[in-house]
């Protein structure tokens, strides 16, 4: 046990720094061969992505008259079915029978639509919720490309209401004129996200542990004594 004790070598930082000194221009190799692949990357072959949103109301399920304005609570019990109808419009919007009749009345002008670019952000107590339509491309015109991205989100709910109106099925009756757009996508507000800067960064990040792991390794293999 001792015989064994005595052969294991403990790890200590000052001789791991005289490795790394010894060994820095792998160090420097690595970190920088890294970062130009992580570069390359980022600059052609990554996608850009853009985001298009728009904020969406939910009507009350029944229309308030004159008599009822006066009474607060009628006005607030159909604020709450509001509220909790903004939810059911997330697995409806994004069912396959939808997207589908969406896309076959698109014009070329924008894209097709997926349920997957499209995401619903709403919270219980609110009869108001935001649809974000995001779109991933590489290369192409950035200015042409958020006008695109803007007009298929906008394309996209218009004929979600028109469908959601004239359904034959009846499956969304019940969300039929409820549906009441307040601010629609417009190509200034697109978020445009390269993500090369964080690609870049990352891949430096890399670079240091993969030259960490190289200078461990070769302080475990390296028998020989360096220090006094």
């Amino acid at each position: 046990m001792e015989e064994r004790n005595q052969n294991e070598k403990s790890i200590s930082l000052s001789e791991i720094w005289l490795v790394a000194r010894a060994n820095m221009a792998w160090v420097l190799l690595i970190v920088f061969l890294c970062v130009g692949i992580g570069t390359a990357y980022a600059y052609f072959f990554k996608k850009t992505t853009y985001t298009a949103t728009i904020d969406v109301a939910v009507q009350a399920l029944y229309d308030v008259n004159d008599e009822e304005k006066e009474n607060k609570f009628t006005i607030t019990v159909a604020y709450q079915y509001s509220a909790l109808l903004a939810p059911e419009y997330e697995p409806v919007m994004k069912s396959h029978e939808i997207i589908s009749k969406v896309n076959e009345n698109k014009d070329d002008s924008v894209y097709k639509i997926s349920a997957n670019a499209l995401s619903f952000k709403y919270t219980e107590e609110s009869a108001y919720f935001t649809i974000k339509y995001t779109y991933s491309q590489l290369g192409g015109d950035v200015a042409t490309t958020k006008i695109a991205v803007a007009d298929t989100l906008n394309y996209y709910v218009s004929e979600t209401q028109k469908i959601l109106n004239t359904n034959e099925t009846g499956n969304y009756l019940f969300l039929k004129d409820n549906l009441v757009v307040t601010s629609y996508a417009n190509q200034e507000a697109v978020s445009v996200n390269t993500g090369k800067v964080t690609t870049i960064f990352l891949a430096g990040i890399i670079g240091f542990l993969l030259a960490f792991v190289l200078i461990i390794l070769i302080y475990f293999i390296d028998d020989r004594i360096s220090t006094k």
